[in-house]
């Protein structure tokens, strides 16, 4: 459908171009019969012709997010049907939010309203906030637990039903849930960062730089709005019992994700008991609320993150019963609270790990998942903790430590994901396989100086980049990474002959290493030496089959050799891989 609506679209823009051509010929007598021929030939090649900026527009479609929905519990579970019970809540913004964004009332409510519209969907409740305040917080600084203790000394919530605190954004773009919000098991308060991240927005910029500013913009409010929505939905069911679940598709996932659309139903039974109990003012509607609580704990066991999450559900469903309101001891345990403990348990150094991460605390990180391992080793995990792990070893650039992970889940796709992406990153930025003067825990500083020196190439910034490949030469002796950045800077400057020298002793230090080969098969191409173009962009490919651009390559040295049967391979894989067409050799 898409591609027919393109095709018609690209013949009525060529409607004047082949009139102009009709008169041109018709003028100089030519035969229709050519000019259809031509006219034929014209239209198939700007038909089939795919250009970065529709590559990009579809990679943008994949990053688009999913519209939050409510998903209606059926059966005896049901909320009774009739208008929306309203839920009072006062709403808190701090300097830091106020600061960060523009028109900051309205957009609090915004936010407010789109969660709305679930849970009047899906619970028959619906929140209404009083004007909203500014918050005046004196001390800024500390993570959202300190918000969170904050506002309740701000504000007990006597007489509503929630106190919502919103702070500064992060300075990094996070995924994860503890860093985008927190809030109190049973409780009446919540905490919300603001959700406007130029992280976020210079990543887009980076990856669609071909598609017009404005679309990049609307998907990236896009994502905001879907981010602000998610979050408050997600903090909110916390405070009525909702608890970590294993899917990312849902939206009590511990990490956010653009895909989440819905409560799963185990979540929305716990919400729906947590609605009709939380307001019982005795210790017997406590103890009511508890029973019930505990019981949908157990009916919802399977879906719970890990088996910790569980244990702790339950341990609330006991508290629940003796005791009262925020500040109680059972009323003040936030979701997830990892400690850095000497002998902690796997789960626990891993959830630590992950906290590190999002702090950019890669050391920190690298030191919890070695120990995390080591428990794992003892304790007989099973494969889909050891993926866990290898994925935060990959997070934190530790392909070695990732890799050794992954080999504990054999078969499993998410391990061979985190392979594949250990195997391109190491060709990328010329990271061995062998130890070679890079200890396991430094391989993320090595990773980091490539990247870094690579920047300064960018930005033709040739003495700095010379000056970091000395300083990882020095740090890291006989590691590839500073030949490397040296064929690097010389490509940028357009000097073949010194090029060629240069990314030769790239090749020759990692073979692996995918920049050398590329930049050598370019040269080739230019220099018309047709075969060795051909073997060294083939490698490249090998090296690195995502890579749109070196396939066209590939193609396009075939087309120069005269190798139409490996061409029409290539396309075949091409279009096998991608769905899409490459364009005709040039």
């Amino acid at each position: 459908m898409t591609d027919s609506v393109s095709l018609a679209v690209r013949l009525v823009v060529l409607v004047p171009f082949v009139a102009s051509i009709l008169g041109l010929l018709v003028a100089r007598r030519r035969a229709a019969s050519a000019f259809i021929a031509s006219a034929g030939a014209v239209v198939s090649l700007l038909a089939g012709c795919r250009t970065a900026t529709d590559v990009q527009r579809d990679y943008a479609q994949t990053l688009r997010p999913r519209e939050v929905e409510a998903a209606p519990v059926a059966g005896p579970d049901a909320p009774l049907p009739g208008p929306a019970r309203i839920l009072r809540v006062r709403i808190y913004a701090d300097a830091d939010y106020q600061a960060q964004t523009l028109r900051w009332r309205d957009r609090v409510l915004g936010q407010l309203g789109r969660a709305n519209k679930v849970l009047e969907a899906q619970f028959r409740v619906r929140l209404e906030a009083e004007p909203v305040r500014a918050w005046s917080r004196p001390d800024r600084a500390g993570g959202l637990d300190k918000a969170l203790a904050d506002l309740a000394a701000t504000d007990p919530a006597r007489d509503v039903d929630w106190v919502i605190g919103l702070v500064s954004s992060l300075p990094i773009f996070s995924e994860s849930h503890e860093q985008l919000g927190m809030a109190y098991f049973f409780g009446r308060h919540f905490v919300l960062r603001g959700m406007d991240s130029l992280a976020e927005a210079e990543q887009l910029e980076r990856a669609l730089d071909k598609l017009a500013a404005d679309e990049r913009e609307s998907l990236l409010r896009e994502r905001r709005l879907h981010k602000e929505t998610a979050v408050l939905l997600h903090e909110w069911a916390h405070t009525l019992g909702a608890f970590h679940e294993r899917s990312p598709d849902w939206l009590m996932a511990p990490a956010y994700e653009v895909r989440q659309a819905a409560f799963s139903p185990e979540s929305s039974r716990i919400v729906l008991v947590g609605l009709r109990l939380r307001n019982a003012s005795d210790a017997h509607g406590r103890e009511a609320w508890g029973r019930a609580y505990r019981d949908e704990v157990v009916r919802s066991a399977a879906t719970a993150w890990d088996e910790r999450t569980r244990q702790e559900a339950l341990a609330l469903a006991r508290q629940l019963g003796g005791t009262a309101a925020d500040g109680a001891p059972g009323g003040a345990t936030p979701p997830t609270a990892a400690a850095p403990l000497l002998g902690a348990r796997p789960e626990e150094l891993l959830a630590l790990a992950r906290e590190r991460l999002d702090a950019r605390d890669r050391p920190g990180a690298i030191e919890a998942l070695l120990r995390a391992e080591a428990g794992l080793a003892s304790a007989g995990s099973d494969g889909r903790t050891w993926v866990r792990l290898a994925q935060l070893f990959d997070r934190a650039q530790t392909c070695t430590a990732a890799e050794r992970a992954a080999a504990r889940a054999p078969g499993v796709p998410a391990a061979e994901d985190v392979v594949a992406e250990c195997t391109r990153l190491r060709r990328w930025y010329a990271l061995p396989r062998a130890a070679r003067g890079i200890p396991v825990e430094r391989e993320h500083e090595y990773v980091a100086a490539i990247r870094a020196a690579e920047t300064e190439v960018h930005r033709e910034r040739f003495d700095r980049a010379k000056a970091r490949a000395r300083e990882l030469e020095k740090a890291f002796p006989g590691s590839p990474g500073a030949a490397l950045i040296a064929c690097l800077a010389d490509d940028e400057r357009k000097v073949a002959a010194r090029t060629k020298v240069s990314c030769a002793a790239a090749a020759r230090a990692d073979p692996e290493a995918f920049h050398p080969q590329h930049i050598l098969g370019r040269i080739a191409f230019e220099e018309r030496r047709w075969k060795e173009a051909r073997a060294l962009l083939q490698r490249a490919l090998e090296l690195d089959e995502a890579n749109g651009e070196v396939w066209q390559e590939v193609a396009d040295a075939h087309q120069r050799f005269g190798d139409t049967d490996a061409l029409e391979e290539t396309r075949a894989r091409y279009r096998t891989r991608f769905g899409l067409e490459l364009r005709p050799a040039r």
